[in-house]
């Protein structure tokens, strides 16, 4: 299997050649690396150049400052690869990361995407081993949970890699003034609305560097902020349920509440998942008799995750 690793970096010149080393330092080797500048005004060409100069793997590609959204755009359309491996240019990976993800693309063709746990290292030093999971999950479809805006799956940008497949269903991406920082939100939510099936790798196998100058982490948000994202959420999931016709319509006879329950029930989802369901099929459309029906049926599989 080839792979693409993207780093899409903006004024990250002092971290970037620890990202970059930790590709080129990979068990893996079958495996080219991208390497998109924002726009940066810093020393981050300088670095980039030397990379590029020096390994016939390494692509660089240079654009205005468009945002993260639009790096990684720009990323993926020039990716060769047929599994695509996102690096935030201040995080590194474990150098068996690629050996493991192409690992577990391998031994189960119907994952679509998948998520890693994440150690943080800097400012913060933990591991975050997300869903309560202890063993490689498949965690299913949320297509209409993502519809009804109750349920995403998904994790920070390093901890995410994804099929070819998949980046021809989501692409373009679009609002990318939305998404000038923490595209990964957009990413999470894209790829739930394109029927993307998800599995969980609970091993730390990415670092996420946790620092004063960590564009969303290290923010305050104000009410005004906080209301703006929900917009851009919102917004972002009316743009795919469009895309994918995900309205009612195209539900035919079948019922909201049972549709989000048979969705529940793919793959082996967690307890914190099959939570959101309840929720989305109790505030879904549906009747009385239909929604208590399917929230009893989806705290069933609850009481056996």
């Amino acid at each position: 299997m080839f792979v693409t690793v993207l780093i899409n970096n903006y004024n990250y010149a002092r971290y970037l050649p620890e990202a970059v080393d930790s590709v080129l330092g990979q068990t893996y080797e079958n495996w080219e690396l991208v390497i998109v500048d924002d726009g940066s005004s810093d020393e981050s060409r300088d670095v980039i150049e030397k990379y590029d100069r020096e390994n016939d793997r390494v692509r660089a590609i240079y654009q205005e400052n468009g945002g993260q959204a639009s790096a990684i755009e720009v990323g993926f359309q020039a990716a060769k690869g047929e599994i695509v491996a996102l690096l935030d240019a201040d995080d590194y990976y474990d150098p068996g990361y690629l050996q493991r993800i192409v690992e577990v693309y391998q031994e189960h063709p119907s994952c679509d995407m998948l998520l890693t746990g994440l150690q943080e290292f800097g400012a913060s030093t933990k591991k975050v081993l997300s869903y309560g999971i202890s063993q490689l999950t498949d965690l299913g479809f949320t297509t209409l949970g993502a519809a009804t805006g109750k349920v995403f799956m998904g994790e920070r940008t390093s901890a995410v890699s994804l099929r070819r497949s998949v980046i021809e269903r989501i692409l373009p991406l679009p609002f990318h003034e939305d998404w000038r920082l923490c595209a990964d939100w957009a990413l999470a939510r894209a790829t739930c609305l394109a029927r993307v099936r998800k599995f969980y790798l609970p091993e730390p196998l990415a670092y996420y560097r946790i620092h004063d100058s960590n564009s969303w982490m290290s923010r305050d948000l104000d009410p005004c902020d906080n209301h703006s994202f929900l917009l851009s959420c919102n917004r972002l999931t009316r743009y795919y349920s469009d895309k994918f016709d995900y309205h009612s319509p195209l539900l035919g006879r079948k019922s909201l509440p049972y549709l989000l329950y048979k969705e529940a029930r793919t793959g082996d989802k967690p307890e914190s998942i099959l939570r959101s369901y309840i929720k989305a099929i109790k505030e879904s459309h549906g009747g009385w008799f239909y929604r208590r029906r399917y929230v009893s049926a989806v705290k069933k599989l609850l009481r056996r995750s």
